[in-house]
């Protein structure tokens, strides 16, 4: 038997629930904002999605070929099962960044507040 080479009837919409879930986009009008289409048309997509979205599903995010194109076995290979956000450290870097951001802030307002008690 020959391989489906287009998404399988709503598999689209599981995969974008699985992206949505693990944190690459925060809601379903944030996936049609990357790749240009307007939200209905993403609404269209999840009974038959367009094979050009299967490059950038498989390319972008790592999703396995045989998944969307049977709706079996494992969603994500190995290099894309994990979002950038679910790994190790991530929390960690984002706590330094607050705190280097509120850092600079302070010296900043602490700076204005210098200057202007000199005028």
């Amino acid at each position: 038997m020959a391989r489906q080479r287009t998404i399988k009837e709503g598999v689209f919409d599981k995969v974008l629930k699985k992206l949505i879930e693990r944190g690459d986009f925060v809601q379903e009008g944030d996936f049609a904002v990357r790749y240009g289409v307007k939200k209905n048309t993403l609404s269209g997509w999840k009974t038959q999605a367009p094979l050009w979205i299967k490059s950038k599903l498989i390319n972008d995010f790592g999703v396995s070929p045989n998944f969307l194109e049977t709706g079996e076995g494992e969603m994500f290979t190995a290099k894309g099962g994990e979002s950038d956000r679910d790994k190790e450290g991530y929390k960690d870097q984002i706590i330094e960044l607050q705190r280097k951001l509120l850092n600079v802030h302070s010296i900043f307002n602490l700076d204005i507040t210098i200057k202007t008690s000199f005028l």
